[in-house]
């Protein structure tokens, strides 16, 4: 019997927050739920099927309130602008990046809506900036599956033709279950 040695990964999840226009401060997610559940979540799937264990250094919030960042980000004229319901990787990527947390190898950010440049989807990463956004709409497995393309799993598996989704890299996650990881 072979055994994998087990690989650490560091991981921040950072729930985002914005100004609303009053001035109060306020989640831009509906996610009040404990981050540390999804972490050991991420940890059952993938510590049980490939050594790996997610190691939560932070659970921070982050303040995204830049309203001039945002307003460039989104190509507006205007001077300012809030963060959208629907965060896209592909406009917002690069100044999340800047948001990562220092002591992590991977940093998770809790927002309303996150979108892959195309659609809403429950979670989109980019890998090379080391960073995914987890929309409300997620699923159990939704960072787990985020994870997967984080440690080097590029694409989407195919769905089976027949049968339950169980896999945990398919487009969308596992459809049964928690998923299991393909070789």
């Amino acid at each position: 019997m072979t055994f994998l040695n087990q690989r650490v990964v560091k991981i921040a999840v950072r729930p985002v927050q914005v100004r609303r226009d009053d001035g109060r401060i306020d989640f831009h997610a509906d996610f009040r739920g404990d981050i540390q559940d999804l972490v050991d979540t991420m940890n059952l799937i993938w510590t049980a099927q490939a050594n790996v264990h997610f190691d939560l250094v932070s659970a921070e919030a982050k303040l995204v309130d830049d309203g001039a960042a945002i307003s460039k980000a989104l190509d507006l004229k205007a001077e300012s602008a809030p963060l959208p319901q629907v965060v896209d990787m592909k406009k917002f990527g690069t100044m999340f990046a800047n948001f990562k947390h220092s002591r992590a190898d991977f940093t998770y950010f809790l927002v309303h809506r996150a979108a892959d440049g195309q659609k809403p989807v429950e979670g989109v990463t980019d890998p090379s900036l080391g960073i995914s956004l987890i929309g409300d709409d997620m699923s159990p497995s939704t960072m787990a599956h985020e994870a997967g393309h984080l440690l080097g799993a590029v694409g989407h598996k195919p769905s089976p033709p027949k049968g339950p989704n169980r896999l945990l890299m398919n487009e969308g996650g596992p459809g049964v279950g928690l998923g299991k990881i393909p070789f």
